[in-house]
C-alpha cells in the first residue's frame, strides 16, 4: 500500500491504531513503507499481528532512542565502556550499537563494553525505556547527543533530573512526539551547560 514511502511517525502509528480497531479482518498483507511506529503504534501492531489477526506488516520498525556517547570522557564506567543510566519503573528493551554490540530484554541498567574500544558510537533503545537518569552521576559526562528520541517518556510523566549533570550533552533531536506525555520536566537538563536549544 505505501511501498518506498515514509509517513510521519505519529501519523502512521495512528494508522495502526484505527487499523486495528476499526478492521477485523485477519491475514491481511499490510505494506507501511519505510514509516516508523511509536509506543502507540506499537500496541495496535503487535494486537494486528499477534495470535488471532495474523497480519503480515512490512515496515520501518519502532523509532528507537537514539543517543551518541564518547566512552573516554569521565565517567564511572571503562573507558572503552558506557553505562545505560536506569531508574524505578518497569523497563524491558534492547539496545543495537554502531559498532554491533547488542542486549536484548534488559529490565534495568547495563554497561556496554564496545569491542572496538575507545570512541564515538551511537546507541538505538527500543522497547519499553520509560526513563534515563544520570542525575549527576555516572556516565554523565560521556553523553553527546541525543539523536533521537522515539519512544522516550512513554510511560513515565516525571522525568525529573534525568539529564542531570550531562555537562558533554550539546543537541538533543526535534521528534517530540512522545515528550508531550511528561507531566514533570524539573530540573530535566539541570546542569548540562554545553546544551544548545531544546526542541519546542
Amino acid at each position: 500500500m505505501f511501498n518506498q514511502v515514509t509517513i510521519n511517525t505519529t501519523r502512521y502509528s495512528q494508522l495502526l491504531v484505527d487499523l486495528e480497531s476499526g478492521n477485523s479482518n485477519n491475514s491481511v498483507q499490510f505494506d507501511g513503507g519505510n514509516s516508523k511506529y511509536n509506543a502507540t503504534g506499537e500496541v495496535a501492531r503487535d494486537l494486528l499481528t499477534g495470535v488471532g489477526r495474523t497480519w503480515t506488516i512490512t515496515d520501518g520498525g519502532q523509532v528507537p532512542f537514539t543517543l551518541e556517547v564518547k566512552t573516554d570522557e569521565a565517567g564511572t564506567s571503562n573507558n572503552d565502556q558506557f553505562t545505560i543510566p536506569t531508574t524505578t519503573g518497569t523497563y524491558l528493551y534492547d539496545y543495537t550499537t554502531s559498532d554491533g554490540q547488542s542486549g536484548t530484554g534488559l529490565t534495568g541498567g547495563t554497561t556496554i563494553t564496545f569491542a572496538s574500544g575507545a570512541g564515538t558510537y551511537t546507541i538505538s533503545i527500543t522497547g519499553v525505556f520509560p526513563r534515563i537518569y544520570f542525575n549527576s552521576g555516572g556516565d554523565k559526562q560521556k553523553l553527546l547527543r541525543v539523536l533521537e528520541w522515539g519512544d522516550y517518556g512513554f510511560g513515565a510523566l516525571d522525568q525529573t533530573l534525568a539529564f542531570r549533570g550531562c555537562t558533554k550533552l550539546t543537541s538533543v533531536a526535534d521528534d517530540t512526539d512522545n515528550l508531550n506525555l511528561i507531566t514533570n520536566a524539573q530540573r530535566m537538563f539541570m546542569e548540562a551547560t554545553s546544551l544548545f536549544s531544546l526542541p519546542t
